[in-house]
C-alpha cells in the first residue's frame, strides 16, 4: 500500500504537521500551497522523502510551480493551490478541466481551508483542509493499492500551534 500525506495552508504556523509526517511515515508528501517555507523545513528533516509542493497565493518569493503533475504507482496526480482556478468563488469546474487536460485521475488542492472529497467527471478531487489555520486543523492521508484502489482519510492535528 502506497501512503501519501497531503497538507495545505500551513502558513508557517505549525510544526506539528511535520510531526504527523514522522508518525505516519508516508511514501510521499504533497503540499498544496501556502506553506513553501514549511516544505523546505520538511525536506531538510526528511531528505530522502519525496515532497511535491506548489505555490499558493500567500507564498511570496516561492520557487515552486503553480501546479504540477506526477505519477505515483498506477495513478497520475494534478496538484495546485486552487486560487488560480477560482475554487472559493467559482466552484470546481475549472480545476476539474485542468486535471483532465493533465490526464490526471487524482487532483489535490487547497485554498478553501475546508476538507473535501468528491468525484467530478472522472477526476477524484481531494482537499485536505488547513493544517495552519482553522478548527479543526486537518490534513489528508491517501492510501493507494498497486491497482490504484484508494482510501482517503481526513486527520486532525492537535489543538494549539507549535513553532
Amino acid at each position: 500500500m502506497l501512503k501519501v500525506a497531503v497538507f495545505s495552508d500551513t502558513h508557517e504556523r505549525a510544526s506539528d504537521w511535520i510531526d504527523a509526517v514522522q508518525h505516519c511515515r508516508p511514501d510521499a508528501v504533497v503540499h498544496c500551497g501556502d506553506g513553501w517555507r514549511d516544505t523546505q523545513r520538511l525536506r531538510r528533516k526528511f531528505p530522502s522523502l519525496p515532497v511535491y509542493a506548489v505555490c499558493g497565493n500567500c507564498d511570496f518569493s516561492c520557487r515552486a510551480p503553480d501546479s504540477l503533475v506526477f505519477t505515483l504507482g498506477a495513478s497520475r496526480f494534478f496538484v495546485t493551490h486552487g486560487h488560480l482556478f477560482g475554487v472559493k468563488s467559482h466552484g470546481l469546474d475549472r480545476l476539474v478541466y485542468a486535471a483532465q487536460e493533465a490526464e490526471a485521475q487524482i487532483c489535490f488542492y487547497g485554498h478553501t481551508h475546508i476538507p473535501d472529497a468528491c468525484r467530478v467527471d472522472g477526476v477524484q478531487l481531494f482537499n485536505p483542509g488547513s493544517a495552519g489555520y482553522g478548527r479543526p486543523r486537518t490534513w489528508g492521508l491517501l492510501e493507494l493499492s498497486p491497482q490504484g484502489v484508494l482510501r482517503w482519510q481526513i486527520r486532525a492535528l492537535p489543538d494549539g500551534y507549535s513553532s
